[in-house]
This record gives structure tokens, sequence and C-alpha cells, in this order.
């Protein structure tokens, strides 16, 4: 590992939280004397992903996710890839979920939040963050917002009838009733995620609250980007490669 990457990790989330959550977070140098002039960021580690960044000669790739285990052939296939290639590859997950630079701020600050923090705490992570709007406005001007940030319409809207103003968001694993249960205590009014399901749904429809759901894929992607930013921005000649993903 190149020893000035695991300092700006540290840099960026802490050793005592990046040591606290060692299999949320992971880094892959194939080889150590090889440049980074070329970033490549994307919310996913797919074979897809990784041949992208071949083809585009990208020499090191950043993303939210590692490949899952319950890809299995899937996962197997895009490490397989990256040794090939000796691309290397920085992963974080968790820590970047809450971080004040990471996915639920970033969709905060798209619609309008000038501040957030953390809720929904969640074996030592908080899962989501919370703002507020300076002034209260229609759903559809917030689902609006996001469209133009993320390329995508939304895949689910449930207008519960009141004005958006107090926002929560988790936008992985979001479809867990639990954070909207507490977004409810929390105050809120309207709730945002990238996961779907019927419980959702119901819930949503149950309690009167604001819900729009975007693509996982999308609503994470960018905060690649941002550490990508955090981690090699300050260096000359560096790249950063926008990797094409499916709104999945």
């Amino acid at each position: 590992m190149h020893t000035r990457l695991a300092q700006r990790l540290c840099d960026c989330f802490g050793q005592e939280l990046l040591d606290a959550s060692a299999d949320e977070w992971g880094v892959r140098i194939y080889d150590q004397e090889r440049p980074i002039r070329r970033v490549g960021w994307a919310a996913m580690l797919t074979p897809d992903v990784v041949q992208q960044c071949v083809s585009g000669g990208v020499d090191l790739l950043v993303t939210f996710h590692d490949a899952w285990p319950f890809l299995y052939q899937v996962r197997e296939e895009s490490l397989r890839l990256l040794g090939q290639s000796g691309l290397g590859h920085v992963w974080v997950h968790a820590p970047l979920g809450q971080a004040d630079f990471g996915s639920n701020a970033f969709l905060l600050e798209r619609i309008g939040c000038a501040s957030s923090r953390p809720y929904a705490l969640q074996e030592g992570f908080y899962m989501g963050r919370i703002g507020a709007l300076p002034e209260e406005v229609p759903l559809e001007a917030v689902a609006a917002r996001l469209e133009a940030a993320y390329g995508e319409a939304p895949r689910f809207v449930h207008d519960g009838g009141r004005p958006c103003r107090c926002v929560a968001v988790v936008t992985g694993g979001g479809c867990n009733t639990e954070y909207m249960r507490l977004a409810l205590e929390e105050g809120r009014d309207t709730y945002i995620t990238g996961e779907y399901n019927a419980y959702l749904a119901i819930y949503a429809r149950g309690t009167g609250l604001n819900v729009l759901v975007f693509s996982h894929t999308y609503t994470e992607r960018y905060a690649a980007l941002r550490l990508a930013e955090r981690l090699f921005g300050a260096d000359a000649g560096v790249e950063f490669v926008e990797i094409v993903e499916e709104h999945l």
C-alpha cells in the first residue's frame, strides 16, 4: 500500500474509525511503484467497471462499495480482473456514508440543506443524515432537484400531503422501516433513499411520511468522487475519470 494513501485515508476518517471498521473499507495495490495519474470513480465494483477502467488507462479506482460476497461469481470475476490488470482499488463504505462529505450529506446539499447531522445509529455507524431546508417546498420541487443532480426520475414517490422542510436521508439500505420510524421520531416530514421494497411503501402510506426513492447507484456514486478528490486532489497532474454505471 502506498504509505501516503494510508495516511490520507486516516486524515479523511480518523485512524480510530478505520481500525474499528476494518471490514468496511479496503485498499488493493498490486504495483507499489505504479504512479497514480488517472483516478476512476464509481459506486460499485463490478466487472464492467473494472473493464472501463482498464480501457481508459485508469491507475486506481475509488468506489463506495466493494464487490459484495453474496454476488458470488460476479465478485470473483471483479477481483480476478483487478489482479490481472494491476488496477489499484480503494473502497470505503459505512465511514463514507456517515461522513460530512459522503453520500447522505451530498444528497442533502443538492436539495438545499446548508448543514446536516448523522442519525440512525446501527452497529457503531450512523446510517443516514438529517437536515432542514431554508423554507417549506412541495415534494415535487425536491424530486426535481434530485432529478437534475442524478439524471434520473424517482423510482417511487409517496406524497404525504404536506410540504417538505425537515428531511432524513439513508442512501443504501434505506428501505428498512426502522430508519423511517427513527426519521419520524426526529420530526422529519420527508424521507429519501436509494432502495425500495413493499414494506417501505406500506409504512409511508400508513404514516403520511413523504418518501422519494432514487437509484442505489446514483445516490451513492458521487461520494466516491468526493473521496477521490480528498485523496488525490492536491496532487499535480491527477485526472479524475467518471466511470459510467447503470441507474440500479
